[in-house]
């Protein structure tokens, strides 16, 4: 049973981040916030750290088969 919660655990923010990643480009990310550098600094790294997330998924799919 704790292998399955650790395992889950592990999934957890990369599909969180993902989601937010879709989200934020269909929409606003962050619509409370004011336009400005704060604001780009906190979209900039999600988008980043989503996509490296999306090249790690890849590269362990592609290992896999």
């Amino acid at each position: 049973m704790s292998y399955f919660i650790r395992g889950a655990k592990s999934y957890l923010l990369p599909i969180i981040l993902l989601v937010f990643a879709s989200t934020a480009q269909r929409a606003d990310a962050l619509p409370s916030w004011n336009e400005g550098e704060a604001k780009q600094s906190v979209v900039s790294f999600v988008e980043r750290l989503a996509a490296r997330v999306r090249s790690s998924r890849r590269s362990q799919s592609n290992a896999a088969n």
